[in-house]
């Protein structure tokens, strides 16, 4: 059985991770599969808990993300002993200190998870540095793929493979009103969800100034930001100044996402740029009517009208007259989110996933 090994910064409760363990049931009687992580793992990780539990091989150099060259010396020693037949990193570091470690027969496959500005310019340099050494790289949508490769920026192989949502993951046996209380929500509220890193890519503060219209029309419009990152007291500040405390709430990183969705009437997200949101496609796979701004990644995923309702980046009167629009029309709701689930389910399913995967991993060991 060949060997695969997938690479990751580091091993957590987060998007990448959810993909791999999605796709496993399709690639584990074919492969002989090992997860590792370049940086410490949490062994009371949601996700490393799972790993463990169905046997998944999960291991961690340990090392710190900024000592690269420990990374390098621990990473070459790793797949030296492991001799795997296929790497398939993920995110940045990963990509490029594997094209960098990996020994000339195992074949290398990397996934771009964002479009090229979303990198550091030392990272895009190095992608190029070491973009032949990349047997195949993957891309999340078709907007991250011309990032990457319009103007000939880079020239290996490539491909768009849609990140998947496992649906049975999303959902919750949770009493509805017990979760509604844990985030301190009534049953007249109208819950709206945005989930993402807090930073200026994701527009969430557009999302505030849109609650000030819309909290002064109706005060039970509640609006839940699930993340972390740096925008974080720059929204809080925000939050404050509008005098939001009881219509916005920032729970921080939330490892059961089944919950939010179970309770959520409408998912709204409004970034000024994305590679691909594993968050609209977890909307679509609960049939929670969505919101979102003209932004080409998400074009690719939701038509106009038809499965979700979009609004302009960074205007919030658009967006607050939108949401009322939907939240004011059930029949609305219900149509776009069936479009939208029936999408889900031609193209964004862990069996679509893996089988483009597995073609791929086919045609590379066959070149060996």
């Amino acid at each position: 059985m060949p060997k695969l090994l997938y690479v990751i910064n580091i091993f957590r409760t987060a998007a990448v991770p959810n993909v791999l363990l999605d796709i496993y049931p399709y690639i584990r009687n074919v492969f002989d599969l090992s997860i590792l992580s370049l940086e410490k793992i949490d062994e009371n990780d949601r996700l490393v808990r799972e790993c463990r539990r169905i046997g998944i091989s999960l291991e961690s150099l340990n090392a710190h993300r900024l000592n690269l060259p420990a990374t390098m010396l621990r990473l070459k020693r790793y797949l030296k002993e492991h001799q795997p037949d296929l790497i398939h990193s993920h995110l940045g570091r990963a990509d490029i200190l594997c094209a960098l470690c990996k020994n000339r027969e195992a074949r290398l496959i990397t996934t771009f998870h964002n479009v090229r500005p979303g990198y550091s310019v030392l990272s895009q340099s190095a992608y190029l540095f070491t973009d032949r050494k990349a047997d195949f790289r993957l891309s999340v949508s078709k907007t991250v793929e011309l990032s990457w490769y319009s103007g000939r920026a880079l020239a290996s192989p490539h491909e768009v493979v849609y990140n998947c949502v496992y649906r049975k993951r999303l959902e919750c046996l949770d009493d509805l009103t017990t979760i509604r209380e844990r985030y301190g929500l009534r049953e007249q509220d109208t819950v709206l969800l945005n989930i993402g890193r807090l930073t200026r890519q994701k527009g969430q503060m557009a999302l505030l100034e849109a609650m000030n219209s819309l909290v002064e029309q109706d005060r039970h419009f509640k609006l839940l930001i699930c993340g972390r990152g740096p925008m974080e007291k720059r929204i809080r500040a925000g939050i404050s100044m509008a005098h939001l405390e009881g219509n916005v709430i920032l729970p921080g990183f939330v490892n059961n996402v089944a919950e939010l969705f179970t309770i959520a009437d409408l998912f709204i997200t409004t970034p000024l740029f994305e590679g691909h949101s594993v968050a609209i496609v977890e909307a679509m796979a609960t049939r929670t009517p969505i919101v979102c701004s003209y932004e080409t990644s998400i074009n690719e995923i939701l038509n106009p009208g038809t499965d979700a309702l979009y609004v302009k980046r960074d205007n919030p009167e658009q967006i607050a007259a939108t949401v009322m629009e939907l939240a004011g029309d059930p029949m609305l709701r219900e149509r776009l989110a069936e479009n939208a689930y029936a999408k889900y389910e031609r193209q964004y399913t862990p069996q679509a996933t893996a089988s483009r995967y597995m073609e791929i991993y086919a045609e590379l060991i066959g070149d060996k």
